[in-house]
């Protein structure tokens, strides 16, 4: 179920609902043709045997009037007139009960049908003992035969041939109870597999829906955690549809963030250590600073000596100037006086440069 997308996982019950209901339907028609062609079958059958033994009797009825009458009657040509009736009649009868006897599906038919050959059997023999007694001349004897014995053994031969005919009409109510019952057992059959069906598709529509609800949960869950700047979770991707795709992207995203966060930790990491050398940096550069003022001082007093310096030279050269023309020895010494205040000068003039230089 994993593995099937959201859409295949929806239109399945519909799919299997639609299979279900196309071979029960099939099943429903074909069961129902069998039965009706069954019972069709059935109760052509059972309308032949019946309309065979009713023309039986009829026949067997139509054989003891004749046979009667001509008994009854003192005349012979009566019995000469219908003999050719009853042998056919007879010859009719023989084979209706042939087919019977050979169409007989039932232990209850095939033993109506050995009563009936021989209650025939009984009734033949005495019909052909009433008309001898009557071809010889005993005409009170054949009518005390045929009341005493051949009209009981006619009704007994009627009695059996509608005994085979209420068999036929009960296995016909028979047969149209069982189609009915077989109609009442498919009905029965198609309402369970429809109840079956509902509760499978009830189950089925259940499971899918938590299929698709609770990792559809916990997904929301998970992107709550992530919203709430909880990396540390695990995103479990163990589904092959629409479900486990955005899975994997949440478990994508979860890492790229994890990937960000920790190269903005790590550039914060740089910024604060180059924020302490920069410090470190200010600090050292501070100090310096505070060094070149004091040494600027230190050079502004040496400025200032030098400058005092220079003027009581400029005094003395001048006192020497004037003395110079006194004395010739003395203007010489003013002389090299003069030119190591030059030559001092020159150095002075050079220091100056440096210390500009150093400022």
């Amino acid at each position: 179920m994993k593995s099937l997308s959201i859409s295949t996982k929806l239109w399945l019950p519909v799919i299997v609902l639609t299979l279900v209901i196309s071979v029960l339907t099939t099943l429903s028609i074909w069961r129902t043709q069998t039965a009706l062609l069954l019972d069709k079958s059935s109760q052509q059958e059972h309308q032949t045997k019946l309309e065979q033994a009713l023309r039986w009797r009829g026949l067997t009825e139509a054989n003891v009037t004749r046979v009667e009458a001509g008994i009854l009657s003192s005349d012979t040509v009566v019995s000469e007139t219908f003999k050719p009736d009853i042998e056919a009649t007879t010859a009719k009868i023989s084979g209706i009960q042939k087919q019977l006897e050979s169409s007989a599906t039932s232990a209850e038919e095939t033993a109506a049908m050995a009563k009936i050959a021989k209650t025939r059997a009984a009734y033949i023999g005495i019909r052909g003992e009433v008309v001898k007694l009557k071809v010889g001349g005993d005409l009170p004897a054949a009518l005390s035969a045929l009341k005493s014995r051949m009209l009981p053994a006619v009704a007994s031969y009627l009695d059996a041939q509608q005994d085979f005919v209420t068999v036929q009409l009960r296995r016909s109510d028979e047969q149209r109870e069982s189609a009915s019952a077989e109609r009442l057992s498919s009905v029965w059959l198609i309402t369970g597999v429809m109840a079956a069906i509902i509760l499978a598709l009830v189950a089925s529509t259940r499971l899918l829906v938590r299929s698709i609800s609770l990792p559809l949960n916990e997904l929301a869950r998970q992107a709550e955690r992530i919203g709430n700047s909880d990396l540390s979770g695990v995103i479990q991707v163990d589904r092959g549809d629409e479900i486990g795709e955005v899975q994997r992207a949440l478990s994508g995203m979860q890492a790229a963030l994890n990937n960000v966060v920790g190269l903005v930790r790590h550039s914060a990491d740089s910024i604060q250590t180059a924020s302490q050398e920069i410090a470190t940096g200010n600090l050292d550069l501070s100090q310096r600073t505070e060094q070149t003022a004091s040494n600027l001082q230190q050079t502004a007093s040496s400025m200032g000596v030098m400058t005092a310096t220079v003027r009581h030279s400029a005094d003395s050269a001048a006192t020497a100037n004037q003395l110079a023309s006194s004395a010739a020895q003395v203007a010489q010494r003013g002389g090299a006086v003069v030119g190591q205040v030059v030559s001092t000068m020159d150095e002075i003039n050079a220091s100056s440069k440096r210390i500009s230089d150093i400022i």
